[in-house]
């Protein structure tokens, strides 16, 4: 397998750059893969090639050395995601390469209907989607896909024992019999983040964290209301980000718009991962693999929400379960046997 991508620059906080790393380390393990980073950071060992090229990619020296490599199957992880750009680069790799190309979406995108037909032609073999929506917006427009979510890291990502959460509640000076709310994202418009103050304002004795980005640019009107409405907002680096997590009695994911967020969020995952209830809107690929139950909720307004935490603190759960399928190994593992089909 070839692997093409632009991804891979630092920092990596942000849930597609992470995701991206997580799922090419697996594929090295698993797989003979030969990785190309363009225009990304030249110290990184997972990947095997660096080139610096221009918004096409369009190289002769590039095109001959990947042509030149002895696997017929190409992956193309493209930072924009699915956007008409991506699509033409997609079919250069296609024509100057003479493989097949298999293009990975992280979000979806909008396509004025002029467009369709260009998107078509350039259409590579199979774009990897994370929902069925999406999934079904390419088909419409005629480009072939099929649907693989992103995975969650089970080893970094665990549930404390009881003593470890009182600590580091103390050490943030945390109650333990106080409910807390967490959200972990960018501190920007398209998050929706207005339901949490909300939250805030109607249920004062609650506390919610937000963790932002380190390195991320926040939007400032955006964060002083978060600020002033009595929300913790974390922007410093965190190392172990399953601290934050198992110091939560639930992870909110209020993100309503597209743009907002990958299809995947990894938040969720992770929270999952460390046996977080969960409070979500119906986003991306979330419906599509997971079911409602006592600690996962799907809501559709703060309303909701409201009257989930008006029954206190959940139950111990075991949303950690419901993520094993999704590990990084496994992921990999069903992308290349998608590869394998095609």
């Amino acid at each position: 397998m070839i692997v093409i991508t632009d991804i891979l620059k630092s920092p990596f906080d942000e849930g597609g750059k992470v995701a991206i790393l997580n799922l090419l380390d697996r594929l090295k393990h698993n797989d003979e893969c030969i990785i190309f980073s363009v225009n990304g950071d030249t110290d990184l060992k997972v990947a095997d090639y660096h080139f610096d090229l221009n918004k096409l990619l369009f190289s002769p020296g590039f095109y001959r050395k990947v042509r030149n490599c002895s696997s017929k199957k190409l992956v193309y992880i493209p930072e924009a995601s699915i956007t008409l750009a991506s699509f033409i680069r997609s079919k250069l790799l296609q024509l100057f390469c003479r493989k097949k190309i298999v293009m990975v979406s992280l979000q979806p995108r909008n396509y004025w209907q002029v467009l369709h037909p260009i998107i078509r032609m350039a259409g590579p073999d199979c774009v990897i989607t994370q929902s069925r929506i999406t999934k079904n917006l390419l088909e419409k427009i005629g480009v072939k896909s099929r649907i693989l979510p992103l995975g969650v890291d089970e080893t970094k990502f665990r549930e404390f024992d009881a003593a470890t959460k009182k600590k580091i509640r103390e050490q943030y000076g945390i109650e333990n019999d106080k409910t807390v709310l967490l959200h972990v994202g960018h501190i920007r418009e398209n998050r929706n983040l207005g339901w949490l103050r909300t939250v805030k304002s109607r249920m004062p004795d609650i506390n919610i964290i937000i963790v932002g980005s380190s390195s991320f640019l926040q939007e400032k009107k955006v964060y002083d209301i978060l600020g002033q409405s009595g929300i913790s907002i974390i922007t410093k680096y965190v190392a172990d980000l399953s601290e934050l997590y198992n110091i939560a009695d639930y992870y909110v994911f209020p993100v309503i718009k597209n743009d907002g967020a990958i299809e995947t969020p990894l938040s969720v995952l992770e929270a999952m991962a460390c046996n977080l209830s969960i409070i979500t809107t119906r986003f991306g690929s979330l419906p599509d693999v997971f079911v409602p139950d006592k600690h996962f909720h799907f809501v559709d307004s703060v309303e909701e929400i409201l009257v989930l935490l008006q029954n206190g603190k959940p139950e111990k759960c075991r949303n950690r379960s419901k993520v094993v399928p999704f590990t990084w190994d496994k992921i990999a593992g069903q992308l290349i046997q998608i590869l394998r089909t095609l």
